[in-house]
This record gives C-alpha cells, sequence and structure tokens, in this order.
C-alpha cells in the first residue's frame, strides 16, 4: 500500500512493471493491480514468474492424471458414479 500511494505521488502518465516478481511472491501481483484504475499499468512476466505458473499446471496436470487413471480402471462399459470422471 504504501509502494502504490508513494507511486501515486509522483503523478506518473503510466507505470511499467518487468518481471520477476520474487519466485512465487503473490503479494507483488496483487499490489500490482490495485493501481488498475488509478493509472495505465503494464506489466511483463519473467521467467521466474513462469515458473510458478508452470508448478501450478503441473499439480493441475496431476490432477487430471490420476482423475484419468482410476476412471480407466473401471469395468468396460461401467459408467462413472457421481462425482468421478472417465475418458470416452
Amino acid at each position: 500500500e504504501g509502494d502504490n500511494a508513494a507511486l501515486l505521488a509522483l503523478v506518473p502518465d503510466a507505470a511499467l512493471f518487468v518481471g520477476d516478481y520474487d519466485n512465487e511472491a503473490a503479494d507483488i501481483p496483487r499490489t500490482i493491480a490495485k493501481l488498475h484504475g488509478a493509472l495505465p499499468v503494464a506489466s511483463i512476466m519473467g521467467n521466474h514468474d513462469a515458473w510458478y505458473l508452470s508448478k501450478l499446471i503441473a499439480r493441475e496436470r496431476m490432477a487430471l492424471d490420476s482423475a484419468s487413471s482410476s476412471a480407466s480402471s473401471l469395468a468396460p462399459g461401467a459408467q462413472p458414479r457421481l462425482g468421478e470422471s472417465a475418458e470416452f
């Protein structure tokens, strides 16, 4: 909050933030997001920010793989129960 106030006190035409916000520190992008509406803001992610995103995607893929393998364990012609998923 203090950083945003200091930036706004400078009365800039716009703000550009470049990546590597600190390896998974979600508070920095949230703080930058609060500036939207007060002035034009552009933000470029760096390779460490993408690392966080790839970690999140990997977790989602693991969950999908797990759901897929449990669905493939169904007997041929069996339907998944409510809450289960299956590949068709």
